[in-house]
């Protein structure tokens, strides 16, 4: 028989996740709103990945795949000066991504569905704090940053969190996670 070594493994399925994530985001595309922002399941290989592999594994992940995006497809953000680019690239980039590691947290209480709901839930808030601050840099008010902000964010991450949760819901893969309890990492 033979001999596996675990972290050859882990990277391995972080190299297939990472590719998978890259297609679904730019040529699998479910929609784009008009606006900007775009509706793709970008996130369902991210999520499994995290789901089963370790915390140190999952940060590697979305570091690798939100460097390549940037590589790939990168716009600088709308904003008036410098400082708030910056702000808005870490932001819309690394933070929110790096939010779907809230998925190690939440899944210590509550099952896959509900810690998977949160962690993009927070992903959006992420997104809409960025879009605050853009708008803001602009010198509009904070009631029209608000609004802004929100409309355009809600239009494609709402969407966005109702197909990811049923592809994978009705694809079985949670269910199978939660009843095999895959856990590989140690």
């Amino acid at each position: 028989m033979l001999k596996y070594n675990k972290r050859n493994l882990v990277l391995s399925e972080m190299a297939i996740c990472l590719v998978i994530s890259l297609v679904l985001k730019y040529e699998f595309v479910l929609f784009k709103m008009l606006n900007g922002g775009s509706v793709t399941l970008e996130l369902v290989p991210i999520i499994i990945f995290c789901l089963r592999n370790k915390f140190k594994f999952g940060i590697l992940l979305i570091i690798i795949k939100e460097f390549f995006k940037i590589l790939v497809n990168f716009h600088i953000p709308p904003a008036a000066n410098v400082g708030y680019i910056i702000l808005s690239i870490l932001l819309d980039y690394f933070l929110s991504n790096f939010c779907i590691l809230l998925i190690y947290f939440f899944n210590k209480f509550l099952k896959n569905n509900i810690s998977i709901i949160l962690s993009l839930l927070a992903k959006f808030i992420i997104h809409f704090i960025s879009g605050i601050l853009i708008w803001n840099s602009y010198e509009i008010s904070i009631k029209n940053s608000l609004k802004i902000s929100f409309f355009y964010n809600i239009s494609y991450s709402f969407p966005e969190i109702c197909i990811i949760i049923l592809v994978l819901k009705y694809s079985c893969i949670l269910d199978f996670l939660e009843k095999t309890k895959i856990k590989r990492s140690d």
